[in-house]
């Protein structure tokens, strides 16, 4: 079932989703910082929707994890907004219902560890992969990245 619905959260939900889709980059078109401000709106979109929303596979969270993927494949692997990329990654990554999807989110983490050396990269990518196995499973529960996280003892930031 169902839960009842609150509307003041739906209502907030709303306004944020309206505000993420009017919302414009003063950064150039077609530059490394254009496509990265793309890329986190793309993720903080997926963000509202994944919270406010049950954890499933739709066709709304499929387009926009390619289109935040397809920012990302536009981003120059040595460009240095690409230092700042693991928070999107990680949660278009919490959102790859699709084989296709996590290919292209594990090339993109891949990409990153060989740009920097942080050390949050590959504990970051191991959740995310918990999260696919999570969601191959007990699809409900997917979203709960925190949880998944305490569950694997682990702490570390995603920025």
């Amino acid at each position: 079932y169902e839960p009842a619905v609150d509307y003041q959260i739906l209502g907030d939900a709303v306004s944020i989703d309206s505000a993420i889709r009017a919302w414009e980059t003063s950064y150039t078109p077609n530059t490394p910082n254009y496509y990265l401000a793309q890329l986190y709106r793309q993720s903080t979109w997926v963000y509202l929707y994944r919270t406010i929303r049950p954890s499933r596979p739709s066709e709304k969270i499929a387009q926009v994890v390619d289109d935040g993927l397809s920012f990302l494949d536009q981003l120059p692997q040595d460009a240095g907004a690409y230092s700042i990329v693991l928070m999107p990654l990680f949660l278009l990554g919490c959102s790859a219902f699709l084989p296709r999807q996590r290919e292209r989110i594990k090339k993109g983490f891949e990409t990153l560890k060989g740009y920097s050396n942080l050390r949050n990269i590959e504990p970051a990518f191991k959740v995310v992969e918990r999260v696919w196995e999570v969601m191959d499973t007990k699809m409900e529960e997917s979203w709960d990245w925190e949880k998944i996280i305490s569950d694997m003892n682990m702490d570390f930031l995603i920025t």
